[in-house]
């Protein structure tokens, strides 16, 4: 055993200083452009020459709310590149579109200045157009006051594994669908290329988004359909334009609809974009067609029914290797706030990877550990990850300990493939520690007028179910006292309509639920309106009765933090706000705010504080919170 850590630690460290010794080159489009009033906003940026060698470029995108605050409403955020491609007759400049990647505003009437979500996603295929001094838009589809967002690129420099090239764009724009007298097959028509000397594979991405209900289906926002793809006359590929998750959304408790399962995205979530591999359809050496088409429909009384599509061929050269496994993130354990709902974690470990190569992988094994435990997990993974597809594997339990850093690394379990970047193959995930509970305590669930709709069951570290309950009755409270042994164990309270037990658009009433320990006090409590499910994790010790060693989320935050005249509360968990004590760091009583109507919504304006470190206590109907925060008045 003392053989394998020693290996597994040396090979970690090697990776990441293979890892530090790469170049990377950052670079900025956008810095906090405020979105607004369905504009374009333009960024120059000047990115590496097209000479320079990039193994992989990663974006990440900050959404965030301007001085009076976010938009009320979900709107789409396009991200592209604008290129000049001739003149017009009247002597004015042509432009192409070549949309990379796409976001949907959350709604965030609750939401103040300071706010902000960071999203990261891998855009090495657009390298083409991100290269020397590049003009990036950004295309804001809201008619309001909007947004903020940052644009920060990260270009690895080394020798990628094949090199995209080349971007040709195929379709860009909204197009109407269901309309008899204008169909989307207008728009979205049979594409010619012919694909120069140096390509040696040719790819396809599609961004599509449904807009607009009414009339029958609600389409295109709430009604699936297919996409298919051909490629010279033959149908290759299908896409179910549709998203089933929206009520496991990370940002959760939107006031609006943030819950409906939608035409390929949810409210606050970056867009995913469907990738095909068409070399082997396609004739490198003469004209080729590609053509999209959508599930035949007809529109009956709604005119704003639309796809907003946005489609590209990559064009790539100089493949260097046909395997390249990367451990692309750590979804659990992880202190991310995208991976917040199902974190912190005591059981399996999740984890993503990708197959960038063009041949398939059969069989990953990853080697794992908490770091300062002394051991060292192996997990042979027995499926078929495919080219260029992405996979979620769960992983058997680790020793988690009172650490809070988790390493993994993957590899083809076959030997004899040779994977070409290494350095991609690792991963450290900073976490928090689960929360340590009492041998016997209460579940209260408050039920509402649809019980049939929820049940709640706990599994333990192997995935067994340990208890479930389903019998409730409508606008009741029930409590349940439950016993453990020690161990780690999963709560999962499911809402089978995926619209929580308090959800504004419908008519089910609200309901609660929460913890409490045998003396009556509650400890952990949950946001009623949680969409599809709450799931928690916990540990039981009756080793360590009455003693927290974990430090949960809380649920009440203060932000932005350092402040200056105004600071604004975050209620994560809906708690009923009662008071705010502001004391100095010593314990003198400053100010008491009483009448906290509105406070979420409009901030606390804070009296004139000298420059300095302060305590707030927030009381609420549940607990009391205490933060520090500086106040800076330059």
């Amino acid at each position: 055993m003392l053989k394998k850590l020693f290996i597994f630690i040396i090979c970690l460290q090697i990776n990441s200083l293979i890892s530090n010794a790469q170049d990377i080159v950052h670079v900025r489009s956008h810095n906090e452009r405020h979105l607004n009033w369905y504009g374009d906003f333009y960024g120059k940026a000047k990115f590496p020459s097209a000479d320079t060698s990039v193994k992989k470029i990663t974006m990440k995108l900050t959404i965030g709310c301007p001085t009076n605050g976010c938009s009320d409403w979900d709107y789409t955020v396009k991200v592209f590149a604008r290129r000049k491609i001739g003149l017009d007759t009247a002597n004015k400049p042509i432009y192409e579109y070549i949309e990379f990647a796409r976001y949907i505003t959350p709604y965030s009437g609750d939401k103040n200045f300071g706010f902000y979500r960071d999203f990261e996603l891998d855009v090495t295929d657009f390298r083409s157009v991100l290269t020397d001094s590049a003009e990036i838009g950004v295309k804001y589809e809201g008619y309001s006051d909007g947004f903020t967002i940052s644009l920060d690129y990260y270009l690895h420099l080394g020798i990628p594994i094949r090199e995209a090239y080349k971007v040709v764009p195929v379709y860009y724009g909204g197009f109407p669908y269901g309309d008899p007298a204008n169909s989307i097959e207008n728009y979205i028509k049979p594409f010619n290329f012919t694909p120069d000397s140096l390509a040696n594979e040719v790819g396809l991405q599609i961004l599509q988004t449904g807009h607009g209900f009414g009339g029958n289906e609600d389409c295109a926002e709430f009604c699936p359909k297919y996409n298919f793809i051909k490629v010279n006359g033959t149908q290759r590929y299908s896409n179910l334009v549709w998203k089933d998750d929206c009520g496991k959304n990370p940002l959760l408790a939107q006031p609006g609809t943030w819950l409906y399962d939608r035409a390929n995205w949810c409210p606050g979530e970056m867009v995913r974009p469907y990738y095909h591999d068409l070399t082997a359809y396609v004739n490198l050496d003469s004209t080729n067609v590609v053509d999209m088409d959508m599930t035949p429909f007809t529109n009956n009384g709604n005119n704003s029914c639309s796809y907003n599509i946005a489609a590209n061929l990559i064009y790539y050269k100089n493949r260097v290797a046909t395997t390249d496994l990367i451990l692309e993130d750590v979804l659990a354990p992880s202190k991310k706030w995208s991976y917040a709902r199902f974190n912190p974690i005591c059981s399996k470990p999740k984890v993503k990877v990708r197959n960038n190569g063009n041949a398939a992988i059969n069989g990953i094994t990853f080697t794992y550990g908490v770091k300062n435990t002394g051991n060292v997990s192996t997990y042979n993974w027995n499926g078929t990850l495919a080219a260029y597809k992405s996979i979620e594997i769960e992983l058997e339990n680790p020793v988690f300990g009172d650490s809070t850093q988790f390493n993994v690394t993957a590899s083809p379990t076959d030997s004899s493939l040779t994977d070409y970047d290494m350095s991609n193959n690792s991963f450290v995930s900073k976490f928090d520690l689960v929360k340590i509970l009492p041998p016997r305590f209460a579940i209260e669930l408050r039920a509402n007028t649809v019980p049939s709709e929820n049940y709640y069951e706990i599994l333990d570290a192997a995935g067994n179910v340990v208890h479930m309950k389903d019998d409730f009755k409508a606008n009741t409270m029930h409590r349940d006292t439950i016993s453990f042994a020690p161990g780690c164990y999963t709560f999962i309270l499911h809402d089978l309509d995926k619209d929580g037990l308090s959800f504004f658009a419908n008519s089910d009433g609200v309901g609660s639920i929460r913890f409490r320990n045998m003396a009556g006090t509650y400890f952990q409590s949950f946001n009623a309106n949680f969409g599809t499910e709450v799931r928690y994790q916990f540990i039981i010790d009756p080793t360590k009765v009455g003693i927290n060693l974990r430090d949960e989320e809380k649920s009440i935050k203060l932000y932005p933090n350092p402040a200056s005249n105004k600071v604004y509360i975050e209620n994560n968990g809906n708690e009923e706000l009662k008071l705010v004590k502001i004391s100095t760091i010593t314990g003198q009583l400053i100010h008491i705010y009483e009448n906290m109507a509105g406070v979420v919504e409009n901030g606390i304006l804070l009296p004139k504080l000298p420059d300095g470190m302060y305590m707030f206590e927030i009381e609420t109907n549940t607990k009391i919170y205490r933060e520090k925060l500086q106040i800076n008045n330059r």
